[in-house]
């Protein structure tokens, strides 16, 4: 399911600039924004967008954001670690 737009966008404005100062937790945030602004699928721009920040994150250790990024870049989301 994806986040009401409203407070995903409101997040936005409080994480990006938390993410651009170099906190690692924000910026794994700003990968999940990415992915979940668009009412389909996420567009092209929006997962490069993604894959800048969990980048940014994963260098820094964040697991989740390794994860979530090795995932993006096999095919597989989230939605898919149970197969």
């Amino acid at each position: 399911m994806r986040p009401n737009f409203m407070s995903t966008r409101y997040n936005k404005v409080i994480t990006e600039p938390l993410a651009k100062m170099g906190f690692t937790n924000a910026q794994y945030k700003m990968g999940v924004f990415w992915l979940s602004t668009g009412i389909i699928e996420p567009t092209e721009e929006e997962i490069e967008r993604a894959v800048y920040w969990w980048e940014k994150a994963a260098a820094k250790g964040h697991k989740k954001a390794t994860q979530e990024l090795g995932w993006l870049l096999n095919g597989k989301f989230s939605d898919d670690e149970n197969e």
